[in-house]
């Protein structure tokens, strides 16, 4: 009986907030997002996901490996969901991202090991790379996608993984 009571306990504890970047925790308020994360803004035209999750707050020149991203918050009613960070300077092709793709590629390989999935996908009209990371409790994705001729989209993703 003791045992029973003991995993119930367990089980009705407080999950403990899922990390997605830089503070930013899955379930977080916009008020405790913006606690954690000075420098956040409102964005004017807000996006919205397929998933339903609306941007609320965004975060412009963040720094990775040389080049400028902009972090967008967004939320699935009033809790945090995900961070995508996106790659600003948007007028290059796919062929000129490629090797911050590959840059980026190596280093979440350094840190979190190899990728749980790939997908490689080039044809005449255009090439989408993406690998992700299933982490302890996030799913990190790196993308690139574009048209050959056309500016391409560069994103890392950050997304709460259900628990197990």
């Amino acid at each position: 009986m003791k045992a029973v009571l003991l995993l119930l306990a367990l089980m009705l504890q407080p999950l403990a907030a899922q990390e997605l970047w830089k503070g930013a925790k899955a379930g977080m308020s916009e008020a405790e997002v913006r606690t954690a994360i000075p420098g956040l803004k409102q964005p004017g035209k807000p996006g919205e996901l397929a998933t339903g999750t609306k941007e609320k707050l965004y975060l412009p020149d963040v720094k990775i490996e040389g080049e400028t991203f902009t972090a967008h918050f967004y939320f699935l009613g009033e809790k945090l969901d995900q961070v995508m960070l996106t790659l600003e300077n948007k007028d290059r092709t796919v062929d000129a991202i490629l090797p911050l793709f590959e840059t980026l590629r190596t280093g979440f390989i350094k840190t979190h090991g190899k990728p749980t999935e790939q997908k490689r996908d080039k044809n005449a009209v255009m090439t989408l790379n993406s690998d992700s990371w299933d982490r302890k409790d996030t799913r990190l994705t790196l993308i690139v996608f574009g048209a050959h001729l056309s500016e391409a989209i560069l994103n890392i993703n950050y997304q709460a993984n259900p628990l197990d």
